[in-house]
């Protein structure tokens, strides 16, 4: 078993809590390249949540599917769950008009976008593509609590996933108009009533896929 990563902290992390994995610092993106593990050895490719980031860019996204089949034994499972055409977007939106208010053009807010949520239909044929046969997938809404401490909720969240957005605000004070801008407007939207739980409109899409014998 073999665990990757884009992120040099997060293996490090991993490693300290379990050391007797193998865990290693890969940028999926061009995972066909990677020769120590496109070796036609694994039994599985599991990849949850990590997708839409590291298909974000439409020049490596091939790469990323072509090496994962690599990486597969002949008769190999895929199996991957990640956000599908939809995903969080009452938040995506909000924040890209938050952008536009501070004069920041539509085009240059969406291309800022760090994600790539695609319709089951567009990763179908990205990854029947690369040679898999496509064995299921589904598509599921998962209204999704928030954490409420410090640094959580709504403010916390576009903070954190939204940080390629905020680089394009020249000043820490654009920066938070922003995301103060996207906290007021979701306020009517994902606040729950009955217990006043912030929630997002996750959408997930899962599917298996098999590399043939």
């Amino acid at each position: 078993m073999v665990g990757v990563d884009g992120s040099p902290n997060m293996i490090e992390s991993f490693n300290k809590t379990f050391p007797e994995v193998d865990a290693r610092v890969v940028d999926c993106r061009h995972l066909d390249r990677d020769a120590s593990l496109c070796t036609a050895s694994f039994d599985k490719v599991f990849s949850n949540a990590a997708l839409h980031w590291i298909l974000r860019d439409e020049s490596t996204r091939a790469n990323a599917i072509k090496g994962c089949y690599d990486a597969l034994k002949p008769g190999g499972l895929l199996v991957s769950e990640s956000g599908a055409l939809g995903n969080v977007a009452e938040v995506h939106a909000a924040i890209i008009g938050a952008l536009v208010h501070q004069g920041i053009p539509f085009d240059v807010a969406r291309k800022a976008s760090p994600w790539w949520f695609p319709s089951i239909e567009a990763m179908r044929a990205l990854v029947e593509g690369q040679g898999f046969r496509w064995v299921r997938g589904e598509v599921e809404l998962r209204q999704t609590e928030l954490t409420s401490g410090e640094g959580g909720g709504i403010e916390g969240w576009v903070r954190l996933f939204g940080a390629n957005f905020l680089e394009l605000l020249p000043t820490q004070e654009q920066k938070d108009a922003a995301v103060n801008e996207v906290v007021q407007v979701l306020e009517g939207v994902g606040r729950r009533q009955h217990d006043g739980a912030f929630t997002v409109n996750y959408i997930r899409l899962r599917f298996a896929a098999r590399k043939d014998l």
